[in-house]
């Protein structure tokens, strides 16, 4: 099997096995995480979290509705939109401590991964599978998952949601929320809702026709509820994404 074949399995066996949590290559211990609870208790939590369905957060927009495209923003949508990406930004120039030490952490254990899978590419291309799949794997701790996703989320473009995720919203509502207050303040205007009717068949029926008016109308309302507000939202959202560009960056070269 050639070297890219092997890599591509090594990949695959390890993405099948990075939830589960043996013991681990390297000991690392990760400090307190940013909001003053340890990362062991702060895995623990996400670990219990993990077993039940979060709800959506109270006062907003649900993500089932932002995501049907037929039910509008509401004013404390575009507020927590804004809020939070202030937050973002200000969290990206000014670091707490403990985030560069998540971030350092963080890289570290990401060198051991690599490290890991070069280790087991190697050892399955001797044909030693045995050892490659008992030894070489890389088990982080459930303290050190934690701080691999905070210093993932810190250097690269996650702290937004990350943030979000602190005031009790669930991720996937944060990134619905970020998509359609964006697509109405006319970040990118080729993403977004779509028509509604642009789906196979030569005739749309009268119930496909009057959902597709409905999506237009509520995209229409959405723009109008973040007219005054549209140009901050496009500056915060450029500077954000520069700033998380601006950390990933320095990342590499430190």
């Amino acid at each position: 099997m050639g070297r890219q074949g092997t890599f591509l399995i090594v990949v695959l066996v390890l993405g099948l096995t990075s939830c589960q949590q043996n013991k681990p290559v390297a000991a690392g211990t990760a400090g307190a995480t940013g909001n003053g609870m340890s990362a062991q208790s702060n895995a623990g939590g996400n670990a219990a979290a993990s077993h039940k369905t979060l709800t959506d957060l109270p006062g907003i927009t649900s993500q089932k509705d932002l995501a049907s495209g037929v039910v509008p923003l509401k004013p404390a949508d575009v507020q927590f939109y804004i809020k939070n990406m202030q937050a973002t930004l200000d969290r990206y120039q000014h670091p707490t401590p403990q985030d560069l030490a998540d971030i350092a952490e963080a890289k570290r254990l990401r060198q051991l991964q690599v490290l890991a899978q070069t280790k087991m590419a190697e050892d399955m291309k001797a044909g030693n599978m045995q050892k490659a799949m008992n030894e070489d794997m890389f088990h982080p701790t459930p303290e050190q998952q934690a701080t691999l996703d905070r210093g993932n989320a810190l250097t690269y473009n996650g702290l937004a949601q990350m943030l979000a995720k602190d005031t009790g919203m669930p991720g996937g509502q944060w990134d619905m929320l970020s998509q359609v207050v964006e697509y109405a303040a006319g970040v990118d205007a080729t993403t977004g809702y779509g028509s509604g009717d642009d789906g196979p068949g030569s005739k749309p029926t009268t119930e496909q026709l009057a959902y597709a008016a409905n999506r237009r109308r509520v995209a229409a309302a959405n723009q109008a509820l973040v007219a005054h507000d549209a140009p901050a939202i496009k500056r915060l959202h450029s500077l954000v994404m520069q700033a998380a560009a601006d950390r990933a960056q320095a990342n590499i070269t430190q």
